[in-house]
C-alpha cells in the first residue's frame, strides 16, 4: 500500500518537478506570491513543509482536502490514515536523507472527513549551499482509480473462482477453432493435458465425432451473427477415444477469444435413456392389457392412451388428449364423471366410477374406471395412471337380478298385503279377545309387507334408508287410529332389510299399543316416533305419546301376558338393543337403542 507506484497514470504528476524547480527561486524560499500563483495555475493540492517535515507551512486543498489556516505541527494526524502514517514517515524519512523526490500513493482524510486516496510528490527546495530550505509539493486525487482497481481485482478474484468451480468446465479459443486455453476440470473431462492444450495442437473439430461437426459448425455461424454460443447439447470426444455428453455456452469476448462454459450431462442422458426405456416397456406392457389405460399429469391432463383405447374407440391422440375423453361418454353420465374425477384431481385421492362408453361401432358398453396417483419422493402426485375395464355383462346380470329381486319383493308384498286384508276382513266378523288377536296379527302382516313395498321401490334391495321406511309404516299403522296424529322425525340410516323387519314389527307394536292404551276410549291424541344416531355409532328410536302413563307396577323386566309386549322385548334382544321405558311430563316414552351394523349386533 506504501510502495511507491510508477505507471502510466502518475506521469502527469511526475512533469510537476521541472516545472516546480523553474519556478523556484533559489537559494532562497519561496515566496508567498509565488505559492499563490503556483496554487491558482495548478489543479492539484498544492502544499509547502519544513526542512524536516515536522511543520505543514501551508496547504490548498481545492475541495479534496481541507486548506490549512495556519501552520500546522499536527498534519500527520490531521491528513493521514492511521495505518499509513508509519509508510509516510518512512518515506519522508529517506526522501529527506537523499534530498531526492518524496513519491507514495497513501490515504488522507478528505474535505468531507471521510478516507480518499491521493499519490503525493514534493520536491526539496536547496539554498546556495545545498541545503534544504522547505518542501514544494502537489497531491492529486486518485481515489475513483484506486477503488477501480479494487473493483477489477475483486472481479479477477471472482472469475478465477469460477474457473476453478469443481463442476464447470471452462476453455478457451480463438476463431479458427484451436484451443488455446482450459481449466483443470475441462482437463479432467476430456483427459487432455495442458501442455497439449497450451502447445496450440488442440481444435473443436478434433475433440468433435464426425457426426456432429455439422451442428458444431451451424453454432460456431450463430456466433459469428450474435457473438454467443448455445446452450447446445453434443458428443465431446475424449483423449482415449471415449465420449461424454456435455452442455456447452459460450460468447465471443471481442479480443479475438471465444470463452466457452461446459457442463458433463452424460449421467443425466444415461438416466434419461433408462428412463425412455423404462417408459417404452410400461408402454409396451400397457398396450398388451386387455383393459383401456391411460396416463395424465398432475393436473389431469391426458396424454397418452394404450392401443386398446384407439382400437375400441376409433379415436385418434389428437381427439382424446386433455379432456378430449369426453367425447366418447354417454350423455346421461359425462357431467357425474367429469365432476368425479375433479375431486380426485383437485384432492389427490384415487377415483373409482361405473359409465358406459361409446365404441367405434356407436354401441355404449358398462366400464368400471380407476385412477390411481403416482407420487414422487416427496409424496407429491406427479401423474395419474387410470384404467377402463369392460363389465358389460356383468353389469346386465346384475341390473337382471336387481330386476328379479324388486319382482319377487314386489309380488310378495302384495300377497302380504292380501293376507294382512283378509285377517282384517275375518276380524270384523269376531268379537273381543278374538277380534283383537287377529286385528294385531293383519297389523304385524303389514309391517312386513311394508318393508318389502320399500325395497322393491329403491335401487338397492339389500339395505333400507330408515327415515323414508319408518315414514312409510308409520302412515300405515295410522290408518288404524285415524283419530291420532302420529308424528315421524327419524334421521336417515341405512339398515339391512332383515333389520328392517324387525324394527317394524317393534315399532308397530309400539304404535299401536299407544293408540290402544295411552288415551281413553273416544280421547284423539299424539304418537311421536323420532330416531336419530348416538355418539358412540349406534342409533336410538323413541316412541312417546301425551296419554295417561303406564299402569302402576309396569317392569319391563317381568314377563307379561300380552302377546304385543313379548314381541316387544324379544325383537329388542335380538337387535341386541337396550330397551327402556320412563314416564314423561305428560305420557309414557319407550327408547331403544341398538347397533346399526350386523357385525356390531353379534359381536
Amino acid at each position: 500500500m506504501g510502495a511507491v507506484t510508477k505507471s502510466a497514470s502518475t506521469a502527469a504528476p511526475e512533469s510537476l518537478a521541472p516545472a516546480l524547480k523553474a519556478q523556484v527561486p533559489a537559494p532562497r524560499a519561496i515566496s508567498e506570491e509565488h505559492f499563490r500563483a503556483f496554487v491558482n495555475a495548478s489543479s492539484d493540492v498544492v502544499y509547502r513543509m519544513s526542512p524536516d517535515w515536522k511543520q505543514m507551512h501551508q496547504l490548498d486543498g481545492h475541495g479534496f482536502l481541507s486548506d490549512t489556516v495556519q501552520a500546522d505541527d499536527n498534519w500527520l494526524d490531521h491528513y493521514i490514515h492511521p495505518d499509513d502514517r508509519a509508510v509516510v514517515q518512512a518515506a519522508v524519512a529517506k526522501a529527506i536523507r537523499t534530498r531526492s523526490l518524496f513519491e507514495l500513493e497513501h490515504r488522507v482524510r478528505c474535505a468531507d472527513g471521510n478516507f480518499g486516496w491521493t499519490l503525493s510528490r514534493a520536491v526539496p527546495i536547496l539554498d546556495a549551499s545545498g541545503d534544504i530550505t522547505e518542501w514544494l509539493g502537489a497531491a492529486r486525487d486518485i481515489t475513483a482509480r484506486r477503488e477501480t482497481e479494487v473493483a477489477l481485482r475483486a472481479s479477477e478474484e471472482r472469475l478465477q473462482r469460477v474457473l476453478e468451480t469443481e463442476a464447470i468446465g471452462v476453455l478457451f479459443f480463438n476463431h479458427d477453432g484451436t484451443l488455446i486455453g482450459a481449466n483443470d476440470v475441462f482437463l479432467k473431462m476430456t483427459g487432455w493435458s495442458r501442455a497439449e492444450v497450451e502447445s496450440g495442437s488442440l481444435d473443436w473439430r478434433r475433440m468433435t465425432p464426425p457426426e456432429w461437426v455439422a451442428a458444431s459448425e451451424a453454432e460456431m455461424g450463430t456466433l459469428q451473427h450474435t457473438g454467443r454460443l448455445g446452450p447446445y447439447e453434443k458428443e465431446y470426444l475424449r483423449k482415449d477415444g471415449s465420449r461424454s455428453w456435455m452442455l456447452f455456452a459460450g460468447r465471443d469476448l471481442g479480443d479475438g477469444t471465444i470463452v466457452e462454459f461446459a457442463a458433463d450431462i452424460s449421467a443425466l442422458k444415461k438416466a434419461e435413456a433408462a428412463l425412455r426405456e423404462s417408459e417404452a416397456q410400461f408402454r409396451g406392457m400397457a398396450d398388451s392389457l386387455p383393459q383401456l389405460a391411460w396416463m395424465a399429469d398432475e393436473k389431469g391432463w391426458i396424454y397418452w392412451y394404450n392401443k386398446r383405447w384407439y382400437e375400441y374407440t376409433g379415436t385418434r391422440l389428437e381427439e382424446m388428449e386433455g379432456w378430449g375423453w369426453r367425447s366418447v361418454h354417454h350423455p346421461d353420465h359425462v357431467d357425474r364423471a367429469v365432476a368425479g374425477i375433479q375431486r380426485s384431481w383437485d384432492s389427490g385421492e384415487p377415483w373409482e366410477d361405473t359409465f358406459p362408453l361409446r365404441g367405434a361401432d356407436g354401441e355404449y358398453r358398462w366400464f368400471l374406471s380407476r385412477a390411481e396417483p403416482i407420487r414422487n419422493s416427496e409424496g407429491r402426485v406427479t401423474r395419474w395412471f387410470g384404467t377402463n375395464t369392460d363389465i358389460t355383462e356383468r353389469y346386465q346380470r346384475e341390473e337382471l337380478q336387481k330386476l328379479l329381486i324388486h319382482e319377487v319383493s314386489h309380488r310378495v308384498k302384495n300377497s302380504l298385503s292380501i293376507v294382512s286384508a283378509l285377517l282384517q276382513l275375518q276380524a270384523r266378523t269376531l268379537e273381543d279377545a278374538p277380534r283383537r288377536a287377529l286385528e294385531d296379527a293383519s297389523s304385524r302382516v303389514r309391517v312386513v309387507a311394508t318393508v318389502h313395498d320399500q325395497l322393491w321401490r329403491q335401487s338397492d334391495a339389500s339395505e333400507v334408508d330408515l327415515a323414508s321406511f319408518l315414514s312409510s309404516l308409520a302412515a300405515a299403522i295410522g290408518t288404524s287410529g285415524a283419530q291420532h296424529a302420529t308424528v315421524v322425525e327419524v334421521e336417515p340410516a341405512l339398515v339391512s332389510a332383515d333389520l328392517a323387519v324387525r324394527l317394524g314389527l317393534l315399532i308397530n307394536e309400539l304404535v299401536t299399543n299407544a293408540y290402544k292404551y295411552a288415551y281413553a276410549p273416544g280421547e284423539d291424541g299424539e304418537v311421536r316416533v323420532a330416531g336419530q344416531h348416538t355418539t358412540d355409532g349406534r342409533y336410538r328410536v323413541d316412541v312417546s305419546d301425551l296419554g295417561r302413563g303406564l299402569p302402576t307396577g309396569f317392569d319391563l323386566s317381568q314377563p307379561r301376558p300380552s302377546f304385543g309386549m313379548r314381541v316387544i322385548t324379544s325383537v329388542a334382544s335380538q337387535l341386541n338393543g337396550n330397551l327402556a321405558v320412563s314416564p314423561t311430563e305428560r305420557g309414557t316414552r319407550f327408547t331403544l337403542e341398538f347397533p346399526l351394523t350386523e357385525s356390531s349386533r353379534t359381536a
